[in-house]
């Protein structure tokens, strides 16, 4: 690894979004080849977001945070240089929503195993 880029999501949509590009922003400058992404806000600060009132299943507050930032990377003006976007899922949970999320927002999987999920660039 010749990289690390440390992310928090935060407690708000606003702030995960900013996570995901200035992350991606990061990537770019440094000509990176691919950037892996565990899911941000989808641990910790998930309960943050539930704790706020804005949702009321986890599994609903998962497939948000997911959606943010699947949305983010889709919309990510990418560079030459950039090969793969990963999103890597810990819980099957996550690699559900993960899944389900994509396919809503159109994006092809590339290939999926049981750590996580490759997003087509």
């Amino acid at each position: 690894v010749s990289h690390v880029i440390h992310a928090s999501g935060g407690y708000s949509d606003k702030s995960l979004s900013s996570a995901y590009s200035s992350s991606l922003e990061c990537g770019k400058k440094s000509n990176i080849e691919a950037i892996a992404f565990c899911l941000l806000s989808a641990g910790r600060f998930r309960g943050a977001m539930s704790i706020a009132g804005r949702f009321r299943g986890a599994r609903s507050i998962l497939d948000h945070v997911v959606k943010i930032g699947l949305k983010v990377i889709r919309r990510f003006d990418s560079y030459a240089g950039l090969k793969a976007v990963y999103m890597c899922a810990f819980t099957k949970a996550e690699a559900d929503a993960l899944i389900k999320i994509a396919h809503e927002i159109l994006i092809t999987p590339t290939s999926m195993d049981f750590r996580g999920y490759q997003l087509a660039k």
